[in-house]
């Protein structure tokens, strides 16, 4: 599998909540303790997709910059 070298150093971690606990503010919890790891740990976070959730979707356009 050809892996580009431009992406060697990026990070993909999915996080899922299940059906029946959406809507209530867990997924939020789970991408603030993942973004709040990531810069602990020295890693820059450029971009979070979140195509499905509606609030981030609406406010943001499917992306989340945080510097």
């Amino acid at each position: 599998r050809g892996e580009r070298k431009g992406y060697r150093h990026t990070v993909e971690m999915p996080t899922f909540c299940r059906p029946d606990h959406t809507a209530r503010g867990m997924g939020t919890l789970l991408s603030k303790k993942l973004i709040e790891v990531l810069q602990s740990a020295g890693s820059f976070l450029q971009y979070v997709s979140n195509p499905k959730g509606r609030r981030l979707k609406n406010s943001h356009g499917n992306r989340l910059h945080v510097g």
